[in-house]
Protein backbone atom coordinates (compact mmCIF):
# COMPACT_ATOMS: atom_id res chain seq x y z
CA UNK A 1 0.00 0.00 0.00
CA UNK A 2 2.93 2.34 -0.65
CA UNK A 3 0.87 4.36 -3.11
CA UNK A 4 -1.28 5.94 -0.38
CA UNK A 5 -0.88 9.75 -0.62
CA UNK A 6 -0.57 10.29 3.12
CA UNK A 7 2.63 8.20 3.13
CA UNK A 8 4.40 10.80 0.97
CA UNK A 9 5.28 14.15 2.65
CA UNK A 10 5.14 16.12 -0.59
CA UNK A 11 1.62 14.94 -1.34
CA UNK A 12 0.54 15.29 2.26
CA UNK A 13 1.67 18.93 2.35
CA UNK A 14 4.00 18.92 5.35
CA UNK A 15 4.73 22.43 6.75
CA UNK A 16 8.49 22.09 6.18
CA UNK A 17 8.08 21.38 2.47
CA UNK A 18 5.12 23.67 1.78
CA UNK A 19 7.41 26.50 0.70
CA UNK A 20 8.99 24.26 -1.93
CA UNK A 21 5.62 23.68 -3.60
CA UNK A 22 4.91 26.40 -6.18
CA UNK A 23 1.23 26.60 -5.29
CA UNK A 24 1.93 26.86 -1.59
CA UNK A 25 -0.16 23.90 -0.43
CA UNK A 26 -0.31 20.14 -0.58
CA UNK A 27 -1.92 18.31 -3.47
CA UNK A 28 -4.76 17.01 -1.32
CA UNK A 29 -5.19 20.15 0.79
CA UNK A 30 -8.78 21.21 1.34
CA UNK A 31 -9.90 24.13 -0.79
CA UNK A 32 -13.18 26.01 -1.02
CA UNK A 33 -15.47 24.07 -3.38
CA UNK A 34 -17.79 26.94 -4.35
CA UNK A 35 -17.42 30.32 -5.98
CA UNK A 36 -17.94 33.61 -4.15
CA UNK A 37 -21.49 34.32 -3.03
CA UNK A 38 -22.83 37.71 -4.17
CA UNK A 39 -25.37 39.30 -1.82
CA UNK A 40 -27.25 42.60 -2.02
CA UNK A 41 -28.47 43.84 1.37
CA UNK A 42 -31.14 46.47 1.89
CA UNK A 43 -29.59 49.29 3.93
CA UNK A 44 -32.84 49.56 5.91
CA UNK A 45 -31.73 46.44 7.77
CA UNK A 46 -28.91 48.37 9.45
CA UNK A 47 -31.46 49.99 11.76
CA UNK A 48 -33.18 46.64 12.36
CA UNK A 49 -29.86 45.05 13.36
CA UNK A 50 -29.67 47.30 16.43
CA UNK A 51 -32.53 45.41 18.11
CA UNK A 52 -32.60 42.10 16.19
CA UNK A 53 -29.65 39.85 17.04
CA UNK A 54 -30.21 37.51 14.09
CA UNK A 55 -30.06 40.38 11.62
CA UNK A 56 -26.84 41.66 13.17
CA UNK A 57 -25.36 38.16 13.12
CA UNK A 58 -26.23 37.89 9.42
CA UNK A 59 -24.49 41.20 8.71
CA UNK A 60 -21.42 39.90 10.55
CA UNK A 61 -21.29 36.70 8.49
CA UNK A 62 -21.61 38.64 5.24
CA UNK A 63 -18.20 40.24 5.83
CA UNK A 64 -16.38 36.93 5.23
CA UNK A 65 -13.90 37.05 2.32
CA UNK A 66 -15.80 34.29 0.48
CA UNK A 67 -18.91 36.52 0.41
CA UNK A 68 -19.20 39.63 -1.73
CA UNK A 69 -21.83 41.74 0.05
CA UNK A 70 -23.15 45.11 -1.09
CA UNK A 71 -25.46 47.62 0.57
CA UNK A 72 -28.17 49.46 -1.34
CA UNK A 73 -30.06 52.50 -0.12
CA UNK A 74 -32.84 54.34 -1.91
CA UNK A 75 -31.12 57.64 -1.08
CA UNK A 76 -27.61 56.56 -1.95
CA UNK A 77 -24.77 54.70 -0.21
CA UNK A 78 -25.38 54.25 3.50
CA UNK A 79 -28.42 56.54 3.37
CA UNK A 80 -26.32 59.51 2.27
CA UNK A 81 -28.31 61.51 -0.26
CA UNK A 82 -26.14 62.41 -3.22
CA UNK A 83 -26.94 64.90 -5.92
CA UNK A 84 -27.92 63.13 -9.14
CA UNK A 85 -25.64 63.95 -12.01
CA UNK A 86 -24.50 62.49 -15.25
CA UNK A 87 -21.57 60.22 -14.46
CA UNK A 88 -18.80 58.97 -16.67
CA UNK A 89 -17.38 55.44 -16.22
CA UNK A 90 -14.43 56.97 -14.29
CA UNK A 91 -16.75 58.10 -11.49
CA UNK A 92 -15.52 57.15 -8.02
CA UNK A 93 -17.08 53.98 -6.62
CA UNK A 94 -17.73 53.53 -2.91
CA UNK A 95 -16.65 50.03 -1.78
CA UNK A 96 -19.45 47.92 -0.34
CA UNK A 97 -22.25 49.97 -1.89
CA UNK A 98 -24.27 49.90 -5.09
CA UNK A 99 -25.38 53.14 -6.72
CA UNK A 100 -27.74 53.90 -9.58
CA UNK A 101 -26.91 57.05 -11.56
CA UNK A 102 -28.14 58.60 -14.81
CA UNK A 103 -26.03 57.34 -17.66
CA UNK A 104 -26.55 60.29 -19.97
CA UNK A 105 -28.67 58.58 -22.59
CA UNK A 106 -32.42 58.26 -22.43
CA UNK A 107 -33.65 55.00 -20.94
CA UNK A 108 -30.26 53.92 -19.56
CA UNK A 109 -28.98 53.73 -15.99
CA UNK A 110 -25.40 53.43 -14.78
CA UNK A 111 -24.84 50.92 -11.96
CA UNK A 112 -21.60 51.43 -10.01
CA UNK A 113 -20.11 49.02 -7.47
CA UNK A 114 -16.81 47.41 -6.52
CA UNK A 115 -15.98 43.80 -7.38
CA UNK A 116 -12.87 42.33 -5.77
CA UNK A 117 -11.79 45.89 -4.97
CA UNK A 118 -12.00 46.98 -8.60
CA UNK A 119 -14.47 49.76 -9.53
CA UNK A 120 -17.09 48.32 -11.86
CA UNK A 121 -19.65 50.09 -14.02
CA UNK A 122 -22.55 48.53 -15.85
CA UNK A 123 -25.17 50.15 -18.03
CA UNK A 124 -28.68 48.68 -17.82
CA UNK A 125 -31.90 49.52 -19.58
CA UNK A 126 -34.50 51.37 -17.53
CA UNK A 127 -37.22 49.09 -18.92
CA UNK A 128 -35.42 45.87 -17.97
CA UNK A 129 -37.68 42.96 -16.98
CA UNK A 130 -36.43 43.13 -13.37
CA UNK A 131 -37.71 46.70 -13.16
CA UNK A 132 -40.93 46.24 -15.15
CA UNK A 133 -41.94 43.18 -13.14
CA UNK A 134 -42.07 45.23 -9.95
CA UNK A 135 -43.25 48.51 -11.46
CA UNK A 136 -46.26 46.91 -13.22
CA UNK A 137 -47.34 44.67 -10.33
CA UNK A 138 -50.43 45.49 -8.22
CA UNK A 139 -49.51 47.65 -5.24
CA UNK A 140 -50.01 45.80 -1.93
CA UNK A 141 -52.51 47.39 0.50
CA UNK A 142 -49.69 47.77 3.03
CA UNK A 143 -48.11 50.39 0.77
CA UNK A 144 -51.09 52.69 1.22
CA UNK A 145 -52.61 54.73 -1.57
CA UNK A 146 -51.65 57.73 -3.65
CA UNK A 147 -48.25 58.99 -4.63
CA UNK A 148 -46.46 57.57 -1.58
CA UNK A 149 -47.39 54.03 -2.62
CA UNK A 150 -46.16 54.65 -6.15
CA UNK A 151 -42.86 56.03 -4.84
CA UNK A 152 -42.35 52.91 -2.71
CA UNK A 153 -43.14 50.70 -5.68
CA UNK A 154 -40.66 52.51 -7.91
CA UNK A 155 -37.99 52.28 -5.20
CA UNK A 156 -38.54 48.52 -5.00
CA UNK A 157 -38.26 48.24 -8.78
CA UNK A 158 -34.92 50.09 -8.80
CA UNK A 159 -33.73 47.90 -5.94
CA UNK A 160 -34.37 44.72 -7.93
CA UNK A 161 -32.82 46.29 -11.03
CA UNK A 162 -29.62 46.88 -9.06
CA UNK A 163 -29.67 43.28 -7.81
CA UNK A 164 -29.90 41.92 -11.34
CA UNK A 165 -27.19 44.28 -12.59
CA UNK A 166 -24.59 43.02 -10.10
CA UNK A 167 -25.63 39.37 -10.67
CA UNK A 168 -26.60 38.90 -7.03
CA UNK A 169 -27.31 35.39 -5.76
CA UNK A 170 -29.24 36.58 -2.71
CA UNK A 171 -31.18 39.73 -1.98
CA UNK A 172 -31.83 40.28 1.72
CA UNK A 173 -34.68 42.66 2.39
CA UNK A 174 -38.01 43.14 4.11
CA UNK A 175 -39.59 44.97 1.16
CA UNK A 176 -43.00 43.42 0.73
CA UNK A 177 -43.50 43.61 -3.03
CA UNK A 178 -40.36 41.68 -4.14
CA UNK A 179 -41.09 39.05 -1.50
CA UNK A 180 -44.68 38.58 -2.67
CA UNK A 181 -43.76 38.22 -6.33
CA UNK A 182 -41.23 35.50 -5.53
CA UNK A 183 -39.14 33.74 -8.16
CA UNK A 184 -38.33 35.61 -11.36
CA UNK A 185 -37.54 33.14 -14.20
CA UNK A 186 -35.56 35.85 -16.01
CA UNK A 187 -33.19 36.59 -13.14
CA UNK A 188 -30.75 34.58 -11.04
CA UNK A 189 -31.69 36.58 -7.95
CA UNK A 190 -33.34 34.91 -4.92
CA UNK A 191 -35.15 37.30 -2.56
CA UNK A 192 -35.15 36.33 1.12
CA UNK A 193 -36.02 37.84 4.45
CA UNK A 194 -33.15 38.08 6.97
CA UNK A 195 -34.40 35.10 8.99
CA UNK A 196 -34.48 33.03 5.78
CA UNK A 197 -31.12 34.24 4.49
CA UNK A 198 -29.27 33.41 7.73
CA UNK A 199 -29.45 29.58 7.38
CA UNK A 200 -28.61 29.82 3.66
CA UNK A 201 -25.49 31.91 4.33
CA UNK A 202 -24.58 29.67 7.26
CA UNK A 203 -24.87 26.54 5.11
CA UNK A 204 -22.76 28.14 2.38
CA UNK A 205 -20.00 29.14 4.83
CA UNK A 206 -19.91 25.69 6.42
CA UNK A 207 -19.64 24.05 3.00
CA UNK A 208 -16.74 26.41 2.29
CA UNK A 209 -15.04 25.29 5.51
CA UNK A 210 -15.74 28.44 7.55
CA UNK A 211 -17.25 27.72 10.97
CA UNK A 212 -17.73 31.24 12.28
CA UNK A 213 -19.45 32.28 15.50
CA UNK A 214 -18.99 36.02 15.12
CA UNK A 215 -17.12 38.76 13.28
CA UNK A 216 -16.50 42.45 13.71
CA UNK A 217 -17.18 44.94 12.39
CA UNK A 218 -20.50 43.96 10.81
CA UNK A 219 -21.53 44.97 7.31
CA UNK A 220 -22.30 48.69 7.25
CA UNK A 221 -20.69 49.39 10.62
CA UNK A 222 -18.08 52.05 11.18
CA UNK A 223 -14.47 51.01 10.84
CA UNK A 224 -12.82 49.35 13.77
CA UNK A 225 -10.57 46.52 14.76
CA UNK A 226 -11.27 43.40 12.74
CA UNK A 227 -11.96 40.32 14.81
CA UNK A 228 -13.40 36.87 14.34
CA UNK A 229 -14.50 33.99 16.55
CA UNK A 230 -14.33 30.66 14.78
CA UNK A 231 -13.95 26.98 15.57
CA UNK A 232 -12.57 23.82 14.08
CA UNK A 233 -15.17 21.75 12.29
CA UNK A 234 -15.19 19.02 14.94
CA UNK A 235 -15.52 21.51 17.81
CA UNK A 236 -18.23 23.42 15.99
CA UNK A 237 -20.44 20.36 15.51
CA UNK A 238 -19.74 19.10 19.01
CA UNK A 239 -20.97 22.37 20.50
CA UNK A 240 -23.95 22.39 18.13
CA UNK A 241 -25.01 18.96 19.36
CA UNK A 242 -24.73 20.14 22.97
CA UNK A 243 -27.04 23.07 22.21
CA UNK A 244 -29.65 20.67 20.86
CA UNK A 245 -29.42 18.60 24.05
CA UNK A 246 -29.84 21.16 26.86
CA UNK A 247 -29.95 18.45 29.58
CA UNK A 248 -26.89 16.66 28.26
CA UNK A 249 -24.51 18.10 30.88
CA UNK A 250 -26.72 17.06 33.79
CA UNK A 251 -27.23 13.66 32.20
CA UNK A 252 -23.46 13.21 31.74
CA UNK A 253 -22.81 14.04 35.41
CA UNK A 254 -25.34 11.41 36.47
CA UNK A 255 -23.75 8.81 34.19
CA UNK A 256 -20.27 9.49 35.54
CA UNK A 257 -21.55 9.28 39.12
CA UNK A 258 -23.17 5.93 38.34
CA UNK A 259 -19.96 4.66 36.74
CA UNK A 260 -17.90 5.73 39.75
CA UNK A 261 -20.30 4.11 42.21
CA UNK A 262 -20.69 0.81 40.34
CA UNK A 263 -17.34 0.55 38.59
CA UNK A 264 -19.07 0.27 35.19
CA UNK A 265 -16.92 2.56 33.07
CA UNK A 266 -18.96 1.87 29.93
CA UNK A 267 -21.91 3.90 31.22
CA UNK A 268 -19.65 6.87 31.93
CA UNK A 269 -18.57 6.96 28.27
CA UNK A 270 -22.08 6.85 26.80
CA UNK A 271 -22.89 10.61 27.11
CA UNK A 272 -19.90 11.50 24.92
CA UNK A 273 -20.95 8.80 22.46
CA UNK A 274 -24.46 10.27 22.31
CA UNK A 275 -23.07 13.73 21.58
CA UNK A 276 -20.88 12.28 18.84
CA UNK A 277 -23.87 10.53 17.19
CA UNK A 278 -25.92 13.72 17.14
CA UNK A 279 -22.93 15.65 15.80
CA UNK A 280 -22.54 13.18 12.94
CA UNK A 281 -26.26 13.40 12.15
CA UNK A 282 -26.03 17.21 11.95
CA UNK A 283 -23.08 17.01 9.56
CA UNK A 284 -24.91 14.53 7.35
CA UNK A 285 -27.95 16.80 7.41
CA UNK A 286 -25.81 19.69 6.16
CA UNK A 287 -24.51 17.57 3.30
CA UNK A 288 -28.03 16.35 2.55
CA UNK A 289 -29.32 19.90 2.17
CA UNK A 290 -26.31 20.91 0.05
CA UNK A 291 -26.61 17.97 -2.37
CA UNK A 292 -29.94 19.06 -3.96
CA UNK A 293 -28.67 22.64 -4.24
CA UNK A 294 -26.68 21.96 -7.43
CA UNK A 295 -27.74 20.81 -10.91
CA UNK A 296 -29.03 17.29 -10.50
CA UNK A 297 -27.67 14.07 -11.96
CA UNK A 298 -27.27 10.48 -10.80
CA UNK A 299 -24.26 11.41 -8.65
CA UNK A 300 -26.19 13.99 -6.64
CA UNK A 301 -29.12 11.59 -6.28
CA UNK A 302 -26.72 9.00 -4.88
CA UNK A 303 -25.29 11.60 -2.49
CA UNK A 304 -28.77 12.38 -1.18
CA UNK A 305 -29.48 8.69 -0.58
CA UNK A 306 -26.15 8.19 1.18
CA UNK A 307 -26.58 11.19 3.47
CA UNK A 308 -30.15 10.18 4.27
CA UNK A 309 -28.90 6.75 5.32
CA UNK A 310 -26.26 8.41 7.50
CA UNK A 311 -28.86 10.54 9.27
CA UNK A 312 -31.14 7.57 9.92
CA UNK A 313 -28.31 5.42 11.27
CA UNK A 314 -26.81 8.09 13.53
CA UNK A 315 -30.15 9.18 14.98
CA UNK A 316 -31.18 5.59 15.65
CA UNK A 317 -27.79 4.98 17.26
CA UNK A 318 -28.42 7.96 19.55
CA UNK A 319 -31.74 6.44 20.64
CA UNK A 320 -30.02 3.11 21.32
CA UNK A 321 -27.47 4.82 23.57
CA UNK A 322 -30.22 6.32 25.73
CA UNK A 323 -31.78 2.86 25.96
CA UNK A 324 -28.51 1.44 27.29
CA UNK A 325 -28.35 4.14 29.96
CA UNK A 326 -31.95 3.43 30.96
CA UNK A 327 -31.11 -0.28 31.11
CA UNK A 328 -28.33 0.37 33.62
CA UNK A 329 -30.11 3.04 35.68
CA UNK A 330 -33.34 1.02 36.08
CA UNK A 331 -31.55 -2.32 36.52
CA UNK A 332 -33.71 -3.91 33.84
CA UNK A 333 -33.85 -7.72 34.14
CA UNK A 334 -33.18 -8.45 30.47
CA UNK A 335 -30.18 -8.84 28.22
CA UNK A 336 -28.44 -5.61 27.28
CA UNK A 337 -28.43 -6.47 23.59
CA UNK A 338 -32.24 -6.14 23.53
CA UNK A 339 -32.16 -2.58 24.89
CA UNK A 340 -34.01 -0.53 22.28
CA UNK A 341 -37.02 1.76 22.26
CA UNK A 342 -38.56 0.61 18.97
CA UNK A 343 -40.62 -2.55 19.13
CA UNK A 344 -42.77 -4.15 21.82
CA UNK A 345 -40.40 -6.81 23.09
CA UNK A 346 -39.60 -8.14 26.50
CA UNK A 347 -37.17 -5.32 27.23
CA UNK A 348 -39.90 -2.65 27.16
CA UNK A 349 -42.08 -4.81 29.38
CA UNK A 350 -39.28 -4.98 31.92
CA UNK A 351 -38.73 -1.22 31.78
CA UNK A 352 -42.41 -0.55 32.54
CA UNK A 353 -42.20 -2.38 35.85
CA UNK A 354 -40.88 0.77 37.56
CA UNK A 355 -42.57 4.17 37.74
CA UNK A 356 -39.67 6.03 36.06
CA UNK A 357 -39.68 3.34 33.40
CA UNK A 358 -43.39 3.85 32.72
CA UNK A 359 -42.79 7.54 32.08
CA UNK A 360 -39.96 6.74 29.67
CA UNK A 361 -41.94 4.14 27.75
CA UNK A 362 -44.86 6.56 27.40
CA UNK A 363 -42.57 8.88 25.41
CA UNK A 364 -41.99 6.25 22.70
CA UNK A 365 -45.30 4.36 22.60
CA UNK A 366 -48.94 5.09 21.89
CA UNK A 367 -49.48 8.01 19.54
CA UNK A 368 -46.56 10.10 20.78
CA UNK A 369 -44.06 11.98 18.63
CA UNK A 370 -41.34 9.61 19.80
CA UNK A 371 -43.29 6.58 18.60
CA UNK A 372 -43.89 8.10 15.18
CA UNK A 373 -40.25 9.13 14.80
CA UNK A 374 -38.95 5.70 15.82
CA UNK A 375 -41.32 4.01 13.39
CA UNK A 376 -39.99 6.10 10.52
CA UNK A 377 -36.37 5.58 11.55
CA UNK A 378 -36.78 1.82 11.87
CA UNK A 379 -38.49 1.52 8.48
CA UNK A 380 -36.07 3.66 6.49
CA UNK A 381 -32.84 2.52 8.12
CA UNK A 382 -32.28 0.46 5.02
CA UNK A 383 -28.58 0.10 4.29
CA UNK A 384 -28.15 -2.70 6.82
CA UNK A 385 -31.51 -4.45 6.99
CA UNK A 386 -32.93 -4.03 3.50
CA UNK A 387 -32.68 -2.61 0.01
CA UNK A 388 -31.15 0.83 -0.22
CA UNK A 389 -32.85 3.89 -1.64
CA UNK A 390 -32.27 3.99 -5.38
CA UNK A 391 -32.17 6.91 -7.76
CA UNK A 392 -35.00 6.82 -10.25
CA UNK A 393 -36.11 8.95 -13.14
CA UNK A 394 -36.92 12.60 -13.20
CA UNK A 395 -37.30 15.59 -15.43
CA UNK A 396 -34.91 18.43 -16.23
CA UNK A 397 -35.48 19.90 -12.77
CA UNK A 398 -34.28 17.01 -10.63
CA UNK A 399 -34.02 13.32 -9.86
CA UNK A 400 -36.18 11.09 -7.70
CA UNK A 401 -35.52 8.46 -5.08
CA UNK A 402 -37.53 5.26 -5.12
CA UNK A 403 -38.90 3.98 -1.82
CA UNK A 404 -40.44 0.54 -1.50
CA UNK A 405 -44.21 0.35 -1.19
CA UNK A 406 -43.89 -1.71 1.99
CA UNK A 407 -41.91 1.03 3.74
CA UNK A 408 -44.28 3.73 2.54
CA UNK A 409 -47.26 1.76 3.81
CA UNK A 410 -45.57 0.99 7.13
CA UNK A 411 -44.81 4.63 7.85
CA UNK A 412 -47.87 6.33 6.32
CA UNK A 413 -49.65 6.71 9.66
CA UNK A 414 -46.52 8.03 11.37
CA UNK A 415 -45.89 10.57 8.62
CA UNK A 416 -49.48 11.75 8.62
CA UNK A 417 -49.17 12.29 12.37
CA UNK A 418 -46.72 15.11 11.66
CA UNK A 419 -49.32 16.88 9.54
CA UNK A 420 -47.15 16.75 6.42
CA UNK A 421 -48.34 16.61 2.86
CA UNK A 422 -47.91 13.20 1.27
CA UNK A 423 -46.86 14.53 -2.13
CA UNK A 424 -43.14 15.07 -1.30
CA UNK A 425 -42.91 11.45 -0.13
CA UNK A 426 -44.73 10.00 -3.11
CA UNK A 427 -42.71 11.99 -5.62
CA UNK A 428 -39.41 11.84 -3.75
CA UNK A 429 -38.06 14.90 -5.55
CA UNK A 430 -34.34 15.45 -4.98
CA UNK A 431 -33.87 19.19 -5.31
CA UNK A 432 -34.11 21.45 -8.32
CA UNK A 433 -31.73 22.91 -10.84
CA UNK A 434 -30.36 26.28 -9.93
CA UNK A 435 -30.03 27.18 -13.60
CA UNK A 436 -32.91 28.00 -15.91
CA UNK A 437 -34.41 25.34 -18.21
CA UNK A 438 -32.90 24.93 -21.63
CA UNK A 439 -35.95 26.53 -23.18
CA UNK A 440 -36.04 29.82 -21.40
CA UNK A 441 -39.40 31.57 -21.19
CA UNK A 442 -39.74 34.52 -23.57
CA UNK A 443 -39.48 38.11 -22.38
CA UNK A 444 -42.42 39.83 -20.69
CA UNK A 445 -43.51 41.37 -24.01
CA UNK A 446 -44.82 37.95 -24.99
CA UNK A 447 -46.91 37.84 -21.82
CA UNK A 448 -48.41 41.21 -22.69
CA UNK A 449 -49.14 40.00 -26.20
CA UNK A 450 -50.88 36.89 -24.88
CA UNK A 451 -52.93 39.01 -22.46
CA UNK A 452 -54.20 41.16 -25.30
CA UNK A 453 -54.87 38.11 -27.49
CA UNK A 454 -55.26 34.84 -25.49
CA UNK A 455 -54.37 32.68 -28.47
CA UNK A 456 -50.85 33.09 -29.75
CA UNK A 457 -52.08 32.94 -33.32
CA UNK A 458 -54.26 36.03 -32.81
CA UNK A 459 -51.29 38.11 -31.78
CA UNK A 460 -49.33 36.74 -34.70
CA UNK A 461 -51.95 37.94 -37.17
CA UNK A 462 -50.54 41.45 -36.86
CA UNK A 463 -47.11 40.29 -37.95
CA UNK A 464 -45.84 39.04 -41.26
CA UNK A 465 -44.39 35.71 -42.40
CA UNK A 466 -41.47 34.38 -40.40
CA UNK A 467 -41.94 36.89 -37.57
CA UNK A 468 -45.51 35.66 -37.09
CA UNK A 469 -44.45 32.02 -36.80
CA UNK A 470 -41.61 32.93 -34.45
CA UNK A 471 -43.94 34.90 -32.15
CA UNK A 472 -46.42 32.02 -32.07
CA UNK A 473 -43.75 29.49 -31.09
CA UNK A 474 -42.40 31.85 -28.44
CA UNK A 475 -45.83 32.28 -26.85
CA UNK A 476 -46.39 28.54 -26.85
CA UNK A 477 -43.03 27.98 -25.14
CA UNK A 478 -43.92 30.58 -22.53
CA UNK A 479 -47.24 28.85 -21.85
CA UNK A 480 -45.43 25.51 -21.49
CA UNK A 481 -42.70 26.89 -19.21
CA UNK A 482 -45.14 28.66 -16.86
CA UNK A 483 -47.92 26.11 -16.66
CA UNK A 484 -48.96 25.31 -13.13
CA UNK A 485 -46.86 28.12 -11.61
CA UNK A 486 -48.39 30.83 -9.43
CA UNK A 487 -48.69 34.13 -11.21
CA UNK A 488 -46.65 37.10 -10.13
CA UNK A 489 -49.87 38.87 -9.15
CA UNK A 490 -50.85 36.11 -6.72
CA UNK A 491 -50.21 37.13 -3.08
CA UNK A 492 -49.50 33.49 -2.27
CA UNK A 493 -46.82 33.03 -4.87
CA UNK A 494 -44.19 30.70 -3.47
CA UNK A 495 -40.45 31.20 -3.66
CA UNK A 496 -38.44 28.43 -5.25
CA UNK A 497 -35.35 28.19 -3.04
CA UNK A 498 -32.46 26.22 -4.43
CA UNK A 499 -31.56 25.06 -0.92
CA UNK A 500 -34.94 23.49 -0.11
CA UNK A 501 -34.12 20.19 1.64
CA UNK A 502 -35.43 16.87 0.35
CA UNK A 503 -36.79 15.67 3.69
CA UNK A 504 -39.03 18.23 5.33
CA UNK A 505 -39.39 15.89 8.28
CA UNK A 506 -35.72 15.87 9.20
CA UNK A 507 -35.17 19.58 8.60
CA UNK A 508 -38.62 20.88 9.48
CA UNK A 509 -37.34 23.19 12.22
CA UNK A 510 -34.76 25.93 12.36
CA UNK A 511 -31.16 25.26 11.60
CA UNK A 512 -29.79 23.82 14.87
CA UNK A 513 -26.21 24.89 14.38
CA UNK A 514 -24.96 28.25 15.69
CA UNK A 515 -24.35 29.50 12.13
CA UNK A 516 -27.85 29.79 10.70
Amino acid sequence: MSWLPYLHPNLRGEPDVATAIPRGQGLFARTAPYRTMIVLVDSRLLAVAITESKVRYLLELLTKPVVEAHLYGDDGPLNERRQAKEAEPETTVRPGSVELRPEGRVGRILVTFAREGIPTHRVVMADDSAYERIANAPIPPEYGIGSDAEVRQQADALFMLAAKAIHADLVVTERLLPLLLGHDPWSRVTVLRPEEALPVVGLYLRQQGHFVLGRSPALGSAGGRTGETRMLRSTFWWESAKRLLPEQNRWAIACRSYAKATGDDAVGLLPAALNQRVSQALQARDRLIAAPSVPQDLDTAEDVGNELDQILLWVMAAFDITAKVAHAALAVQAELRYAQWHGNGRWLDEVKKSNPGKALVALVTGNSDGQRLLKILAAFRNTIHGAALSAGGGGPGGRRLRVGDARKAATRGAREGYGRDESPWRRGRVGRRRSLPRRRPPPPTCSLRRAAAPAGARAAQHLDGRHARRATRRCRRHAWATRGRPTSESPGATRDLATRPFLTLISRGHDPSPVG
